[in-house]
């Protein structure tokens, strides 16, 4: 576990580098580190387990979390902010052998495990095709600068709330 500063916003990044689309947390949240440097955020890769991601979130206040989502609700490049509360529709039943974010956190809620105040997934809609492959499908690599500008308003804006 790092210790942070209990004030401090963490924006963890997620996606795995070399399956197309999947990587569009890995692409932004690189940015988002060179753009973050020496900010009050700290943005750091997170490429645990979500268990792990409950000890590797302890200590901040407000933790965003930027990664692929794939609901089929909204068109590809969509960014999507979603509370803690709202991920629960996501819980699928943990098991002994696996257990998702929206499991994890509520496991360490109901445990009293200090917790950041505030959760937020910062969800980019993309199309899941399982393929390898380090760079973006068309229809997402197209849209990425709006998709950049999107996540960085939605940053700010979480920012702002998790200040209050």
């Amino acid at each position: 576990m790092r210790a942070q500063k209990k004030h401090e916003t963490l924006i963890c990044y997620l996606g795995n580098p070399i399956v197309r689309n999947d990587c569009i947390g890995y692409i932004l949240g690189r940015r988002l580190e060179r753009e973050y440097a020496g900010a009050d955020i700290t943005v750091r890769e997170f490429t645990g387990s979500a268990l792990d991601f409950v000890s590797e979130t302890q200590g901040f206040r407000q933790v965003l979390v930027v990664d692929a989502m794939v609901t089929g609700t909204a068109p590809v490049g969509t960014v999507k902010v979603m509370a803690e509360a709202d991920l629960e529709k996501y819980r699928v039943g943990a098991s002994a052998h696996s257990i998702n974010l929206p499991e994890a956190l509520a496991l360490a809620r109901k445990m009293h495990i200090p917790m950041p105040e505030r959760v937020v997934l910062i969800g980019i809609e993309v199309a899941w095709s399982g393929e390898f492959g380090e760079e973006l499908a068309p229809e997402l690599a197209d849209q990425l600068e709006r998709i950049y500008a999107d996540v960085r308003l939605a940053i700010e804006q979480a920012k702002r709330l998790g200040d209050k």
